[in-house]
């Protein structure tokens, strides 16, 4: 018998795989959990069976048609030289409770075996997802107020959760409670926001579920937004214009007195929009005048306060009381009424109506004739000061007054203890410069004065008092040679020869009788006979039959001094006198008989001035 040797040839065969144990996992585990481990049988492997690494086997998750699968939930990996399933991410009990999948094995040769079977996924406490809170603001001004309700998403149904607050840097806790019962988030228990102050607050909110075997929490931070909500005007104040605590006296209509000082809450922080207000006077006690808008002669544009129809009087009404209502434009608006108690300052006023001898000034008038000598009593002055009309307690002392003549005319007339008097310098009618020319009035002027109160400050009006100044007549005052051509007469000079003409000085015009004026020569004043005559105003050479010295003769009598009158036509007639020296030529005149000329002011030749003195005096 032949023993046949027949070689079996080995040819690969297809792998078989074991599925994994226990293929179960719970969700939420984070990737790379094990799953189970995974044994691939080889019919090509020792007869013992094992897991062969040689040749090795590939795993992958496929489709139903065999292709890779993309993103899959598991990977099988080697771990201490065996095969495990894993996960590749956390895995969602309430999403997918059971994943079926595919698992391919390949040798070596290329034959391969896929394998279905499915993973439970294991039911665990899934941690709260998201708190919400509705609505997300807070009124300001109200305490405890409710800011909105807490709800929760959790994907385990059923459990209950507990909300607390939590403590991050940027909240203080203590501004805020929850209720257990309604999951509602309030301000604590008095606790009042600002929103001027404070327009956002933060909090901080962590949920935790009651899940086993342990529970899981969620945190969430809120921006919650301060409501802002119209506070009311709390007070109004008056501040004054000129930054005094009281209104001047001697405000007229239309005046700016000062401003309503308005505290609004709404106000307190410069960085946001500040409201507007609008105020209204609409009542107050009585003025001088009447009121407006019923205002006690006041009224508001804004918050300004003017002064309206009515007139303030410190000595008739020192304090004044008007009531305020201001509005402001808040949705919706607020407003405020007040009673305000306004101090009257006490301004110094000026002089009113000033007398004279009883008569206002306007209406008086000073007569004084000119050339008055000594001290005359002309009148009194007085005044009327509004400031010596108050009439309440608070008044002070009467003020007093000071009359005073200004200028000039202080060297005509003087104030005493109130009476107009004369003094100094007698008046001149025809020179008036010291005074004040008053339009329309002839030959009248005004004496200026100045009144000055004793207020504080002192204030000083400007007088006029009217002055009629009445002309007299005034004596001339000399008698002027204008001489005829040469400073000499030629001797033997024929009768009748024109040698000068005479002028009196007169401050009186030549115009009137006052100015007017004759003529003659005093012949016993001469030593000597006299060959000279008058005529008019003019000094002739005489005739034989005017006088017994007619012919001239210079080497007789080279000089004469004689003495001429002037009359005036005034009532009564004034005279005057002055000697003469007329010289005779030919040839110079000897020094010691030399005449001086006074060529400036007048080309009058004055050898000298006597006293004036009434005619019949002389």
């Amino acid at each position: 018998m032949t023993a046949l040797a027949i070689a079996v040839l080995d040819v690969n065969e297809a792998p078989r795989m074991l599925v994994p144990s226990g293929a179960t996992v719970v969700e939420n585990a984070d990737a790379g959990t094990v799953v189970g481990s995974v044994t691939t049988l080889d019919p090509d492997l020792l007869p013992t069976g094992g897991v062969g690494s040689d040749p090795p086997f590939r795993y992958d998750l496929v489709t139903d048609t065999g292709e890779a699968t993309t993103d899959p939930p598991f990977r099988v990996v080697e771990t201490d030289g065996n095969a495990v399933l894993v996960t590749t991410r956390p895995l969602n009990f309430e999403q997918t409770p059971h994943v079926i999948i595919n698992l391919r094995t390949m040798d070596a040769g290329g034959l391969s075996l896929t394998k279905t079977f499915t993973v439970t996924v294991l039911d665990g406490n899934d941690p709260p997802m998201d708190i919400a809170l509705s609505p997300q603001s807070v009124p300001e001004g109200v305490p405890g107020a409710v800011v909105g309700r807490l709800s929760v998403s959790d994907e385990d149904a059923g459990q209950t959760h507990t909300y607390i607050l939590a403590d991050p840097l940027t909240t203080d806790i203590s501004l805020f409670r929850i209720n257990a019962v309604s999951h509602t988030l309030a301000l604590a228990a008095g606790v009042v926001v600002d929103y001027e102050q404070t327009q956002t607050l933060r909090v901080a909110i962590e949920v935790r579920d009651s899940g086993t075997p342990l529970s899981r929490t969620v945190r969430r931070t809120f921006a919650i937004a301060v409501r802002d909500i119209n506070e009311p005007v709390t007070t109004i104040a008056f501040v004054s214009a000129d930054g005094r605590t009281s209104v001047p006296e001697a405000s007229v209509p239309g005046t700016l007195l000062g401003r309503l000082d308005i505290t609004d809450a709404d106000n307190a922080n410069p960085a946001l929009r500040q409201q507007v207000h609008t105020c209204v006077v609409d009542g107050g006690d009585g003025m001088q005048g009447g009121g407006d808008n019923g205002g006690g002669g006041m009224y508001a544009r804004g918050t300004d306060l003017f002064l309206g129809t009515g007139a303030l009087d410190y000595e008739r009404q020192p304090r004044l009381r008007i009531s305020v209502t201001c509005t402001d434009d808040g949705s919706p608006p607020s407003a405020l009424q007040t009673w305000l108690a306004l101090e009257v300052a006490n301004d110094n006023e000026p002089p009113g109506d000033v007398l004279f001898d009883g008569l206002p000034l306007r209406d008086a008038a000073v007569v004084l004739a000119e050339n008055n000598n000594g001290q005359v009593r002309l009148g009194r002055l007085s005044a009327s000061d509004p400031d010596n009309a108050c009439r309440h307690a608070e008044c002070p002392p009467l003020q007093t007054h000071m009359f005073a003549v200004a200028g000039a005319a202080a060297a005509h007339f003087a104030v005493i203890d109130g009476v107009l008097w004369t003094a100094g310098r007698p008046l001149d009618y025809e020179n008036q410069t010291a005074l004040v020319a008053v339009a329309g009035l002839a030959h009248g002027s005004a004496i200026p004065l100045t009144l000055t109160d004793s207020g504080a400050p002192p204030l000083t009006v400007v007088l006029r008092l009217p002055l009629h100044v009445l002309d007299a007549n005034d004596a001339p005052t000399a008698v002027a040679l204008l001489l005829n051509g040469a400073a000499a007469v030629p001797e033997n000079s024929s009768a009748h020869m024109l040698v000068g003409r005479l002028r009196a000085v007169d401050d009186d015009s030549a115009a009137g009788a006052n100015g007017r004026h004759t003529f003659w020569i005093n012949y016993a004043s001469a030593a000597g006979h006299l060959p000279f005559v008058v005529h008019g105003d003019g000094l002739y050479v005489a005739s034989n039959g005017e006088t017994a010295a007619a012919i001239l003769d210079y080497e007789r009598r080279p000089v004469y001094t004689f003495e001429v009158y002037a009359q005036d036509g005034g009532t009564p007639p004034l005279t005057t006198s002055s000697l003469v020296r007329q010289a005779q030529g030919p040839g110079p005149i000897p020094r010691r008989h030399r005449v001086a000329y006074t060529r400036p002011p007048t080309p009058w030749t004055v050898i000298s001035y006597l006293h004036s003195v009434p005619l019949g005096r002389q």
